[in-house]
């Protein structure tokens, strides 16, 4: 079954009155979006804020290092 393409203010109201759509039907390309990247809840849940930005920039340094991009402008780490 093919869907006749919605626009945002169709969706918005959809979204307002409560209902769905079918599964595909608001499909999204985000270009550039990062897939698996696997966040540990510990780094996000760490208390003191210098050291949180401290190993979210060292966790996201080693992430890039392995990170490979496609045509289609996805993201994709690699563990």
């Amino acid at each position: 079954m093919k869907y006749q393409p919605l626009s945002y203010k169709e969706i918005e109201a959809v979204v307002h009155k409560g209902e769905t759509v079918p599964a595909g039907v608001t499909r999204f390309n985000i270009s550039g979006r990062c897939l698996n990247l696997q966040v540990p809840l510990a780094l996000l849940k760490q208390d003191d804020d210098v050291e949180q930005l401290r190993n979210w920039k060292q966790f996201l340094a080693d992430k890039f290092a392995n990170m490979r991009c496609y045509t289609e402008k996805v993201y994709l780490v690699e563990q």
